[in-house]
């Protein structure tokens, strides 16, 4: 009976470390994918709309010219930020 409920506890406690790898895996090609999005829309707007002065540069646009040029592999974007 021992053996057993050792065998239950090693397989529950394997199989919950798994998890957690997995979901932080997960949680860090996510953000990776956050800041490449964010990168690629603050580059777009310091260099073509606000001549590299970024200083006018306000939440609401911000948050307007994410909505509008969201790229079709980062849709939901603008929702999170």
């Amino acid at each position: 009976m021992k053996l057993i409920i050792g065998i239950l506890a090693a397989l529950v406690i394997s199989g919950c470390t798994c998890s957690t790898n997995i979901q932080n895996r997960l949680n860090q090609d996510y953000l990776s994918d956050l800041g490449s999005e964010n990168n690629r829309l603050a580059g777009d707007l310091y260099l073509d709309y606000f001549k590299e002065d970024l200083s006018n540069l306000t939440y609401d646009y911000y948050i307007a010219f994410i909505t509008k040029n969201e790229a079709p592999s980062a849709k939901g974007f603008s929702t999170l930020v």
